[in-house]
Formats: structure tokens, C-alpha cells, sequence
């Protein structure tokens, strides 16, 4: 496990943040406790107090270990990362075990992306998708994501809603800062495993999310959603929600009416300036 703690790290995650590198894979049991500790221990990993570093050589050696799977098809390696590579892999709707982890990283050129708006559906090892490029354009659409995803983070997301073709109950962490995201699913969908969703400065987003059917939840992070008016009811009546940020949501102006919250910790309602009213607070509040 620690190879594939190794590679993941050459392949993807040289120079993030450590806790985050943990957070992620730890999610996808990927990470061994204090397995970053022995790679660097082993001189195979540097960290600069929070940053991970690898040295050139060693990322190319790790990087060159997955290419070697499969030289050719870029479909059969467990790992992608190179936009030639990743839209190879998804021009075309196909049963895919292989695939475990896709980061796109962000670059100054638009990209436009030619995958098979239902590649996503035969993914049934993907653990983690991560696309941090502002300029991505889907050529077809995109119409599902992979069920077997247990981090979904995607910067400056262009879509309008997630493309739920199929259900993500694996799901853990949905980031999709900076989106464009109007409502990000229907009060149907079911999320068993969700724990933490952070549409931050998504402008767009004129509702909270359900969550309702996403009993797990501890971090819902709304910050800066300029034209978000409501928060749902389903909000405050969740039962483990620790975390509520709803700072600069300028134009919010409609709270549910009561929170019975027996987790919560944390409200930040600051630069709210169009909130008249706050909820009534029940007995069972009592960790905030």
C-alpha cells in the first residue's frame, strides 16, 4: 500500500498541501496511518512544514511505473492525469476497471473536452475525480458520473446542476468552488456517505442543497454564493451538520424557521446584510 500511496503522489498530488494529500486518500483508503511519515522517512517524499515535495527523478520514475502498464491505451492504467491521455480514455462509452484516480490540473489554455457524455458510467473503480481547469468545455455534454467516486472536486465547474445519471452513494467529498451552478441536485437523490460540500463563490447557486437524504453531513460551506436567497429547511434540521458558513451571501434572505441542531458548532452569518430575521434556536442546540 505504501506504492500506491508513492505513486498516487508522483502522479497527482507533488507539491499539495499534506493534510489534504491525507484527507483524500485516507477517504479512499489509500493512505496507511502515517503513511506519508514513512515515504518521508524513506527519502522518497520531502514536506516543507505543509506542502509535500518529490523530487524531479522520483516523480518521473513513479509517473513512468503507470504510463509502462499500458503504453498505448491510456484506458488500462490505474492512473491519469495528462489531458491527451485522459480525453483517450474517455472519447468513448466502455467497461473500465482499471481507472482509480483522475486529477486534470488547471492551465492558461482552453480546453475542450471530447469524452462520451455516458464515459463516466462504466468507471467502476474511479475513486477520485479532481479537475481544477477554468477553461474546460465539454464538446458533447456530460451526462453521469461514476458511482464508485468518493471525492468529486471540480474548480470553476461550467455545468448548471450535478449529471446525475446514476446514483453517488459512495460519495464523500463534493467541492465545486467557483461554479456555475444554479441547483446542484433534486430533493430525490440520496447521498448515504456525504460528509462534506463546499460550493463556495458560486454565484450562480440560488438555493441550499437538500440534505435531507444526505444523513452524514458535517460541512456545508456556502461562502460568497452572491445570489443564494434561501437556505432549505432540510438544513436546520440536520442532526449532524457541524458547520454552517454562510459568510458574503449578500442577498440571503429567507433561513429556516427553526434549527434543531444537535451538532452544530459553527454559524457565520457575517456580511449577510439582507438577513432580517433569524431562526428560532431549540433546546437541543446546545454546541454552537
Amino acid at each position: 500500500i505504501y506504492q500506491i500511496l508513492f505513486l498516487d503522489i508522483a502522479c497527482f498530488f507533488n507539491g499539495w498541501v499534506k493534510e489534504r494529500v491525507e484527507q483524500i486518500l485516507t477517504i479512499c483508503c489509500r493512505c496507511p496511518a502515517n503513511g506519508i511519515d514513512v515515504l518521508i522517512g524513506k527519502s522518497l517524499v520531502s514536506c516543507d512544514g505543509s506542502r509535500l515535495w518529490m523530487h524531479d527523478l522520483l516523480q518521473e520514475m513513479g509517473r513512468k511505473i503507470v504510463v509502462e502498464k499500458c503504453l498505448i491505451d491510456a484506458s488500462k492504467r490505474s492512473r491519469l492525469w495528462s489531458p491527451h491521455d485522459i480525453d483517450q480514455a474517455l472519447k468513448r462509452k466502455k467497461k473500465n476497471e482499471s481507472i482509480q484516480g483522475i486529477v486534470l490540473k488547471s492551465s492558461t489554455e482552453p480546453y475542450i473536452a471530447n469524452w462520451d457524455p455516458e464515459a463516466f458510467s462504466k468507471m467502476y473503480n474511479l475513486r477520485f475525480l479532481m479537475i481544477n481547469f477554468p477553461n474546460i468545455q465539454f464538446a458533447r455534454g456530460l451526462k453521469c458520473l461514476s458511482s464508485s467516486l468518493e471525492v468529486l472536486q471540480w474548480t470553476k465547474c461550467t455545468l448548471e446542476a450535478l449529471p446525475l445519471g446514476v446514483k453517488l452513494e459512495k460519495l464523500v467529498v463534493l467541492k465545486m468552488r467557483y461554479s456555475k451552478i444554479k441547483k446542484i441536485w433534486s430533493d430525490s437523490q440520496h447521498f448515504k456517505r456525504l460528509k462534506f460540500i463546499d460550493l463556495s463563490h458560486s454565484e450562480d447557486l440560488i438555493e441550499s442543497p437538500i440534505v435531507s437524504e444526505v444523513p452524514c453531513l458535517e460541512i456545508l460551506l456556502l461562502e460568497g454564493c452572491k445570489n443564494l436567497v434561501k437556505v432549505h429547511q432540510s438544513v436546520g434540521l440536520h442532526k449532524k451538520l457541524v458547520v454552517l458558513n454562510l459568510k458574503d451571501c449578500i442577498n440571503l434572505q429567507i433561513l429556516p424557521t427553526e434549527f434543531k441542531m444537535d451538532s452544530l458548532e459553527e454559524l457565520i452569518l457575517s456580511g449577510c446584510s439582507k438577513l432580517k430575521k433569524l431562526p428560532k434556536f431549540a433546546n437541543n442546540v446546545q454546541c454552537l
